[in-house]
């Protein structure tokens, strides 16, 4: 895109596109200027909009982010990958009531998005709504079995309701999926303690700190077991 931006330096479309090929390749600030320039040169492009929000949302600058996601919100309503990426931003910002909205009417345009359904079980965990983030958990993992984030958060939500068996279960498919999440080892650790198997529980402790060295609750879980 960068030769059509060269030719056809008022194209909004080419300044858009090589924005959005900069994003993918991780160059941020030149991604930036690309999507600035075509929402300059169109003002109601939302896929522009939506880039320059991820692009800030990456380099640490939430409240920019949030901007171009409203932006691209206002000029369509439907757009399912803004209203995702605002909602994930909203959690990340404390804003958890809204990001129960966002991701609400992401699932209500595509009811088939397990990340959206993941993420809504998180926030709803977060409130305190845990029977509604158990059910988007497992809805999640309906639609995608291996998503490992999901097993895991499915194991959160079911601790909070003492199904500790259950909860454990989950863990284990979370680390079936992705051997090195480092905190479903932590929040198995926690559950065989629990269950009285410390030595079961120290292996996952020190699994947990080899993928995540600087992991604070890990290490002091596994001081309850082995102290300094």
């Amino acid at each position: 895109w960068s030769d059509t931006v060269a030719k056809r330096p008022d194209n909004a479309r080419a300044h858009g596109q090589l924005g959005a090929s900069l994003l993918r390749a991780g160059r941020l600030d030149e991604s930036l200027a690309a999507s600035a320039t075509a929402v300059h040169l169109r003002s109601d492009y939302a896929d522009a909009h939506n880039n320059l929000g991820i692009a800030h949302a990456r380099a640490g600058r939430p409240s920019q982010a949030i901007e171009h996601y409203r932006r691209a919100l206002q000029i369509d309503a439907d757009d399912d990958r803004a209203r995702y990426n605002l909602g994930e931003v909203l959690v990340q910002t404390g804003r958890t009531d809204e990001a129960v909205g966002a991701f609400e009417r992401v699932l209500r345009l595509r009811p088939g998005h397990a990340r959206a359904h993941n993420n809504l079980g998180v926030v709803l965990l977060q409130l305190g709504r845990v029977e509604e983030a158990i059910a988007h958990d497992r809805a999640a993992l309906r639609l995608q079995p291996q998503f490992a984030e999901a097993h895991y958060n499915l194991g959160n939500a079911l601790a909070r309701t003492g199904d500790f068996a259950a909860a454990l279960a989950a863990e284990e498919a979370a680390l079936r999926e992705t051997p090195a999440f480092a905190r479903a080892h932590n929040n198995l650790g926690a559950l065989l303690l629990r269950a009285g198997r410390a030595a079961e529980a120290a292996t996952h402790f020190e699994q947990a700190l080899r993928h995540q060295p600087d992991y604070p609750e890990a290490q002091r879980n596994l001081e309850l077991i082995r102290p300094r």
